[in-house]
């Protein structure tokens, strides 16, 4: 999809476009704004409306902008305020506490009938597949064991950010923004276990994290185990040949080696 110079000025009178790197490497700073492709519009029309709509305190949270047209989507391109980046947080703890503070505002948000249904994308396919899909032919073991060792959980869902990890930014003067607002509607102790897990394996967490979830082993555990089947088996839903897929995945599994060890110990220890 081809950012073009009259949608560029339906958001902002600057012109000069730089590419920037991270997420699908699809979105582009003009001037003071990023813009970006839209491919669920209804979702993404829903979304901005929602955070345009919450008063979120302190919390500071990116959220789109309307063009000079009234609109959250122009050409099929979102906008939102660029954030001056100087440097991921690191910090778990703080980030869990961001995490929560953002679920707290999101809390009352309804759910919309049908709205989070279709599976367009790997990564709704790959969520879709931990909480709710029988075992279907073909996985690799690995998700075959996750699969078998889920539990049903009761705890109430409500709105969540289910890509945190990666998305809680600081500039050069501390000032903390959450970008990249990825809409689920979960448990909010979901949200901090991705969280988690993410961390761990991008940024060297301790598995000891985990605990700061507050939830019994059992919840916990069933929690972790869909956040990881979550995040292992997203290439598995790529639009690539198999052996492709498979190496992908080989990949992703490492990377969350620890995870999958702490879950694998864990879960056996319950069923003995």
């Amino acid at each position: 999809m081809e950012l073009s110079y009259s949608t560029i000025r339906k958001f902002t009178a600057d012109t000069q476009a730089e590419n920037l790197a991270g997420g699908q490497n699809e979105s582009v700073k003009v001037g003071e704004v990023v813009l970006k492709p839209i491919h669920d519009q209804a979702e993404y029309l829903w979304v901005s409306e929602v955070l345009n709509s919450i008063d979120f305190g302190d919390l500071r949270i990116i959220k789109p902008l309307k063009s000079s047209l009234g609109n959250y989507i122009e050409d099929s391109f979102g906008a939102t305020p660029y954030f001056k980046n100087s440097y991921h947080s690191y910090n778990l703890k703080e980030n869990i506490r961001t995490c929560r503070q953002l679920n707290e505002c999101l809390k009352n948000v309804p759910k919309p009938p049908s709205l989070f249904e279709n599976l367009n994308n790997p990564w709704k396919k790959s969520q879709f597949l931990a909480w709710f899909e029988v075992i279907p032919n073909g996985l690799p073991e690995e998700v075959i064991f996750l699969l078998n060792c889920r539990k049903s959980i009761d705890l109430p869902h409500q709105l969540v950010h289910v890509d945190l990890a990666n998305n809680i930014l600081v500039d050069n003067q501390n000032q903390v923004a959450i970008i990249d607002f990825t809409p689920g509607f979960y448990p909010k102790q979901y949200a901090e276990a991705l969280l988690i897990i993410d961390t761990i394996a991008w940024y060297q967490g301790k598995t000891e994290h985990i605990k700061e979830i507050e939830l019994e082993n059992d919840l916990l555990y069933q929690l972790i185990l869909r956040a990881l089947l979550f995040r292992i088996s997203i290439p598995l839903f790529l639009e690539k040949k198999s052996n492709e897929k498979e190496m992908l995945f080989r990949k992703e599994l490492r990377g969350y080696d620890k995870v999958f060890k702490y879950i694998q110990r864990k879960l056996l220890f319950f069923t003995l």
